[in-house]
């Protein structure tokens, strides 16, 4: 029995110990992990006169958004309300943590009552309370990272503990308030670095792409439409990693086809469901046009040019002369053939002698450009 006494003796002697010191380490200023977090205490630790959030109180943070975006700043406000008429002073601290309950971000502030210790925004003197039953105290900033947190580290959870005191210079009679507010971050802008396609032998056509900030992404979808048809799923490839650094991807579609226009993009699915997409490439049929000839050239004024090809199909085409600084000087359309193709071009008296190019193109590409004189 006299062992069990003098255990509990002990023990009793370490806790009161340990409240001593963290109550005169608070006599100078708060001290961290005291914001209602996980495994953190409250200013009630010391301040045990009254249970927490006693009515007719309260604590909240003002400016902290429900979705952050990396890299951004977000100046906030602490908003205290106290129902006693007697309160002279308010302290407090805040903690901004992931859901693995490590630190995240940064604070900053421009109020010299304040101070940042070990990662958590303090007062370091209590502030003096207004005489009304709420005051709002300013000149906090919250500084989000450059980098997106992963899927496991989200939500971020503000933690924050304060405390209306008295004035009496005791931990006796003072009110606690603690709550706390979550944030995720918000849709990441799109970050495709790089998207190309390239026509390979035969009908193979390859694409390229890289892409950022893959953490809110699930699977990219590729989509390809023939000549003037509809953009059709062609194949769905996953994401390599959550990470913000830019991963590369390379697919090879081996179904183009030689003899047609194909359109690609890219559609990108979220985690949530939400799609967006790249903007659209182009190649062209592997081949359209050979053994162009064009004559006379030089060329006289008012007599007609002979463009001379074959083709291997069907084509919707145009056909202009240009000057060598790009101004248009004649056009018209023309339907390709698949097979012979024998045109006419009239140099009228309205084109005068010069340096000119003659461009035939379908609706994306120059097929064939050459340049000619008018005497």
């Amino acid at each position: 029995m006299k062992k069990y006494l003098v255990i509990c003796i002990l023990f009793t002697s370490l806790f009161l110990l340990q409240s001593n010191v963290k109550r005169v380490t608070s006599s100078n200023f708060p001290p961290t992990n005291c914001t209602g977090a996980p495994n953190a205490y409250t200013c009630q630790f010391c301040h045990s006169s009254y249970s927490a959030n006693k009515t007719g109180g309260g604590i909240s943070l003002l400016g902290i958004p429900s979705t952050f975006t990396v890299g951004q700043s977000y100046p906030f406000s602490i908003n205290i309300k106290h129902f006693a008429s007697d309160r002279k002073k308010f302290g407090y601290d805040v903690a901004a943590l992931d859901a693995l309950g490590n630190p995240y971000g940064t604070f900053s502030t421009v109020n010299s009552a304040s101070t940042i210790n070990a990662g958590e925004l303090t007062s370091h003197l209590p502030l003096d309370l207004a005489a009304t039953n709420q005051t709002t105290i300013s000149g906090f900033t919250w500084n989000a990272p450059a980098t997106a947190p992963t899927s496991n580290q989200l939500p971020i959870t503000f933690y924050f503990c304060g405390n209306a005191c008295n004035g009496d210079g005791t931990a006796k009679g003072d009110y606690v308030y603690n709550d706390s507010v979550a944030t995720t971050i918000g849709a990441l802008p799109i970050e495709l670095n790089h998207f190309s396609v390239t026509r390979k032998p035969d009908t193979e056509v390859q694409l390229d792409w890289s892409y950022g900030n893959e953490v809110m992404l699930s699977s990219f979808i590729i989509q390809k439409k023939l000549n003037e048809g509809v953009f059709l799923d062609l194949d769905t490839i996953l994401v390599k990693l959550a990470s913000v650094s830019s991963n590369k991807y390379t697919y090879l579609d081996k179904t183009s086809g030689s003899n047609a226009t194909v359109s690609y993009r890219i559609k990108y699915i979220e985690k949530d469901g939400s799609t967006s997409f790249s903007g659209i490439k182009v190649v062209a049929p592997a081949t359209l046009i050979v053994g162009v000839k064009m004559y006379p050239n030089p060329i006289a004024k008012n007599s007609n040019m002979t463009l001379v090809f074959s083709a291997n199909q069907y084509k919707s085409c145009s056909i202009a002369i240009v000057g060598v600084t790009g101004n248009l000087l004649w056009k018209r359309k023309q339907e390709v053939v698949a097979g012979n193709n024998v045109f006419s071009i009239p140099m009228g008296n309205s084109i005068p002698e010069g340096s000119y190019f003659l461009i035939l193109s379908s609706e994306h590409f120059i097929l064939y450009k050459q340049a000619f004189i008018i005497r």
